[in-house]
């Protein structure tokens, strides 16, 4: 599951995988599935007005479940 530093659910984030080149989307609860097989992949979480998050995960044979919180991005204008 994405989710925002305030618990809601990020509906329609992106999840990247780097080495394959590609990624899918979050549905409405925020939840998110991809199928890898076992081995070592870049995963980068993004959703627009959000920090993105990178993380190395090594997947095994049995089903993985990753939760990630995104932090608010502050952006300032000048």
């Amino acid at each position: 599951v994405i989710k925002a530093d305030d618990g809601t659910a990020l509906a329609y984030a992106t999840i990247y995988v780097k080495q394959l080149g590609t990624g899918v989307a979050s549905d409405l609860e925020g939840r998110y599935e991809v199928a890898l097989a076992p081995g070592t992949y870049d995963i980068i979480y993004q959703f627009l007005g959000y920090e993105s998050v990178a993380r190395s995960v090594t997947i095994g044979e049995a089903f993985e479940v990753i939760n990630i919180t995104l932090k608010t991005q502050v952006m300032v204008l000048q």
